[in-house]
């Protein structure tokens, strides 16, 4: 589900949506890729904040064999520009309006010879359309018929020369599905065979362009602190054997109800929340950008079990009673955190006073991802301190130096001693943009 805020980051309302209204959004979006021409092994840049659009995307060039690269909404012209020409974006998929921004504007700045630019709230949303959903919504985030792209009340604005009005081309997919149901004879049906022509033809692709589990799936970006940011390609293969852990230290089922405030461009967002809960099929609560007292409110009203935050925050916290009195935590189980050794008096403050355990993630983009939780490591002191590969006693993993030469096969030296690793980077700041108390990507 969205985060109730989502109007005020783009030009479109908060969405909750079942498992099979997204199966459907993920086929409408599939087919209209393919309607421009992109397909297996082409990469689509996305720049969304955490909205269902962005699930939706990921799932829909899944379907179809192509490459996700997901950018931070904070990145403008000139890192666009720079990894567009690093990763050849096929296409680029965002808003019209971010915030106070226009992205689409500006990636066809960045990228003038970009082959397809497709643009979520240039039309105007005024009235229902055809494949309204349970909830009220419109399905696919159709537009009015009629509607332009010239913007209106609600914001949006008129789309970049070339560009493509995604809503219209989805809202073009629902009115087909409606049509082929008259055509049928079958329109008090709900649309079933006019979404089964158009679910046949994405199928169709899908099969004849079957996915390997070596294919790229994802290029994700380093934080560019030394230079230009790196692409990081990742597999099926490679997140899948990562996403084992992070479904297994939270211990998650179908039951649990998960809170994302980390953006779903990198490590922390993909694997600590998006991927699990894909394996699992529980509940994806989005936040985006991070608000305290919104926070707090969705972990009361959506009965969180599962989510992740900073130090800092959980620290502050603590420190501020006042703040947790405003919300009911009867729900919440575990929290993750990371980025610097956790402080073993938080670790275990929420522990013995709320009853609430904590993970601690260490994870980057390019590198590996690494847990301690509560059931492996009861002890909070210890907890915050160690990670599963450093606790062998005597040890020390470090990394080779390739400028000395990587030993037998490239295999990482192991140095007696009994020093502590220490991470300077983890999980909770790999995708914490916005988030206080962690470095923005």
């Amino acid at each position: 589900m969205d985060p109730p805020n989502k109007r005020a980051l783009v030009d479109a309302d908060p969405r909750r949506l079942t498992w099979r209204e997204l199966d459907e959004e993920v086929t409408r979006l599939a087919a209209v890729l393919l309607r421009h021409g992109l397909g297996a092994g082409d990469v689509l840049a996305v720049q969304l904040p955490n909205t269902v659009e962005l699930v939706v995307v990921y799932l829909a060039c899944w379907r179809l064999r192509m490459v996700v690269s997901p950018l931070p909404v904070q990145y403008r012209e000139h890192e666009v520009a720079e990894l567009g020409d690093l990763a050849g974006f096929a296409a680029f998929l965002t808003a019209a309006r971010i915030g106070d921004r226009h992205p689409a504007e500006e990636v066809r700045t960045a990228l003038p010879g970009l082959r397809v630019l497709l643009v979520h709230g240039a039309s105007v949303h005024s009235a229902p359309a055809h494949g309204a959903s349970a909830h009220g919504v419109r399905v696919g985030g159709a537009p009015a018929r009629g509607a332009s792209a010239d913007g209106g009340p609600d914001g949006g604005g008129s789309l970049p020369a070339g560009a493509v009005d995604l809503d219209a081309e989805l809202a073009a997919v629902v009115r087909a599905e409606a049509d082929g149901d008259e055509t049928d004879g079958a329109g008090a049906d709900g649309g079933e065979a006019g979404r089964r022509e158009v679910g046949e033809a994405v199928r169709a692709y899908a099969e004849a362009h079957p996915a390997d589990p070596n294919d790229c799936v994802t290029i994700c970006w380093t934080s560019g602190t030394e230079s230009t940011p790196k692409g990081v390609p990742r597999t099926h293969y490679d997140w899948l054997a990562m996403s084992w852990a992070t479904v297994d230290a939270p211990r998650l089922t179908g039951d649990d109800v998960l809170l994302n405030p980390f953006p779903m461009v990198n490590m922390a967002g993909i694997n600590g929340m998006f991927l699990p809960w894909l394996r699992v099929g529980g509940v994806l609560v989005q936040h985006h950008p991070f608000d305290l007292p919104t926070f707090l409110r969705q972990i009361t009203e959506e009965r969180v079990t599962y989510t992740v935050a900073p130090p800092a925050l959980l620290t502050l916290l603590l420190a501020r009673a006042e703040l947790l009195a405003t919300a009911d935590l009867s729900s919440l189980r575990l929290i993750g955190s990371g980025s610097v050794p956790l402080a073993p008096s938080m670790v275990r403050g929420w522990q013995d006073d709320h009853g609430i355990g904590i993970i601690n993630f260490f994870g980057s983009n390019e590198g590996i991802a690494l847990l301690t939780d509560p059931h492996d490591v009861p002890d909070p002191e210890q907890r915050g301190q160690v990670l599963p590969p450093l606790r062998r006693a005597g040890h020390h993993l470090e990394l080779p130096d390739l400028r000395a030469g990587v030993g037998t096969a490239g295999r990482p030296r192991h140095r007696r001693g009994g020093r502590r690793a220490r991470p300077s980077r983890g999980a909770a700041d790999q995708g914490a943009d916005g988030v206080p108390g962690l470095p923005a990507r």
